[in-house]
């Protein structure tokens, strides 16, 4: 697939998604849409997706399917997305990853495929407790990479999503260490049978950190 306009369970302002690079996710996170499909091979780089006339006024979430920024996924490989990304500076982007403190190297490597680019940071922290549902660094480690991503003047954004089962005090302070631009927080879709909050735990939440809230927390909240 190439750019493709967004739909279903996305960010409202995301337009398209774009996977220059697809497969088998090293994260593995259990609740990933994408274990719908059981026959996923090893990462590989779409070729095609080199080619493709991105035009501009288009806000691109890259690398929606696969967490391209693992230290596992080829560093070529993501040299040649950024710079295919940089032919098409009249878009923006969101660079999501569960690997935040990759994003730091990228930028003291290859600052000059980043600068061109109006690119937001995201990282998801579905909780202060490791429930073992992926291979994901910890919530702090995440959280610290953040924070410093803004101190360095670039945007930010947090996606609690799907919020699982967490310690108030803590999983509110964790997030506002983050210090990010942007906080969203959302439930699990697709009924994976995850160990989620109570509606009050969540309310309490929401009064701590400015949340955009996703419309299916609602499922959570009644």
């Amino acid at each position: 697939m190439a750019l493709n306009k967004q739909k279903g369970n996305m960010y409202g302002f995301i337009t398209h998604t774009k996977n220059y690079i697809k497969g088998k996710c090293p994260i593995a996170c259990e609740y990933c849409y994408m274990k719908q499909w059981k026959n996923l091979r090893d990462p590989r780089i779409d070729i095609i997706e080199l080619k493709e006339d991105m035009g501009e006024g288009k806000y691109i979430f890259v690398g929606s399917s696969i967490d391209m920024w693992h230290k596992n996924i080829l560093d070529d490989w993501k040299i040649q997305s950024l710079e295919h990304m940089n032919k098409y500076p009249g878009n923006k982007y969101l660079l999501q990853s569960k690997a935040p403190h990759e994003f730091i190297w990228w930028i003291d490597n290859y600052y000059n495929l980043l600068k061109p680019l109006d690119i937001i940071f995201a990282t998801t922290i579905e909780s202060d407790i490791d429930h073992g549902i992926s291979n994901a660094v910890s919530p702090w480690v995440r959280a610290e990479a953040m924070k410093f991503l803004k101190s360095r003047g670039y945007k930010t954004m947090v996606t609690v999503e799907p919020v699982l089962k967490f310690d108030l005090n803590i999983f509110a302070l964790l997030l506002l260490y983050a210090n990010a631009d942007y906080y969203n927080i959302g439930a699990d879709s697709k009924n994976h049978n995850l160990k989620e909050p109570t509606a009050e735990e969540i309310y309490s939440l929401i009064e701590a950190i400015p949340f955009h809230q996703k419309n299916n927390l609602k499922r959570l909240l009644k």
